[in-house]
């Protein structure tokens, strides 16, 4: 639930921002850009050129924060998802060690992690970043 909401918050609410900000670095220069005489004859060339570029520095520095967040995410859930597998071969191996678990059983238990671990993966990645609307 934790990562559910961090990513959310994240995705779900930077995202459209970040592109409502591309939006309106466009929209200006579209606009610039049909009223280049006028523009030009008020001398307004550096003005505009500054105004651009101030909106583009936005949406930059927002979908710098919004890499950082998915940067940030899948790290620590693969982290999360590899120390699941880790952690089921060190136990695994402290109990082959005292004769109380065969090869043969470690081996099948670290399959069933390992299919655990990619469709968690793979639900983890698919449903919250890049669905639009996240688990809901």
């Amino acid at each position: 639930a934790c990562v559910r909401s961090c990513v959310r918050a994240c995705v779900c609410v930077r995202f459209p921002r970040t592109q409502c900000q591309v939006s309106k670095a466009t929209s200006l220069a579209d606009e610039v850009l049909g009223n280049i005489r006028t523009v030009r004859a008020f001398a307004m060339e550096d003005v505009e050129d500054k105004a651009y570029s101030l909106e583009v520095q936005r949406s930059a520095d927002m979908y710098q924060r919004l890499g950082l967040g998915i940067g940030l995410f899948q790290g620590l859930s693969n982290f999360a998802i590899n120390g699941m597998v880790l952690l089921v071969l060190y136990s695994g191996g402290s109990l082959m060690a005292q004769h109380q678990l065969t090869a043969g059983d470690l081996m099948s238990f670290l399959v069933a992690t390992q299919t655990m671990q990619r469709s968690g993966c793979g639900v983890l990645m698919t449903r919250t970043l890049w669905h639009p609307r996240g688990w809901g």
